[in-house]
């Protein structure tokens, strides 16, 4: 919700004076509770042997502060989805490319 006061009108020398009302609210966003499904775009990782392979990835989030939401992040979609990848690159830059390839419960895990 934000807050905001009335409209003031420019003050008149013959006008009466006006005196300030309440604060009205009003909805500044409108965002959805619901689980968000993301796709994080295919991306080039380098595992720890120094092979390179292509990796994508869905994201399952869900919004539990929307004043964070709104307010904190310009796009709050697609900071959940620079976050995903950044942390995929990170759990597949740690695994050799024979892990990277056989181990996706381990990705599941360190990106939860």
């Amino acid at each position: 919700m934000d807050r905001r006061a009335p409209r003031q009108v420019p003050h008149h020398p013959q006008a009466r004076p006006e005196f300030p009302g309440p604060l009205r609210d009003q909805v500044g966003y409108r965002l959805s509770t619901k689980d968000l499904i993301l796709d994080v775009q295919q991306q080039e990782v380098i595992t720890r042997d120094n092979a390179m392979i292509l990796a994508n990835a869905l994201c399952f989030a869900k919004i539990v502060d929307p004043a964070k939401a709104a307010y904190g992040v310009e796009d709050y979609a697609q900071a959940i989805t620079s976050l995903a990848m950044a942390s995929l690159r990170a759990i597949i830059g740690e695994m050799e490319l024979d892990q990277a390839l056989s181990s996706r419960t381990r990705s599941r895990r360190g990106c939860g």
